[in-house]
């Protein structure tokens, strides 16, 4: 079992700060995304081929969107 820590501070939304938190969930996003990259090549890529799924959980609504993000990022792609 591989396991990862990631810590971002990402604000709480308000009318006046909108954008940055945006701006801010985008960059956690790309740090987990980083990080499962770098679990996943090198002396590790052996394991990426018995990968079959991947279990994504936050509260509230960071799921679905980290979800989206990542579909968006592999369109990208």
């Amino acid at each position: 079992m591989l396991k990862q820590t990631i810590e971002k501070t990402v604000s709480k939304s308000t009318k006046f700060n909108a954008g940055k938190k945006s701006s801010q969930k985008n960059k956690f996003f790309d740090l987990v995304v980083q990080a499962l990259e770098k679990q996943f090549t090198g002396e590790n890529s052996y394991m990426f081929s018995k990968v079959r799924c991947a279990i994504i959980g936050s509260p509230g609504f960071v799921r679905e969107n980290f979800y989206n993000y990542l579909k968006e990022m592999v369109d990208k792609k």
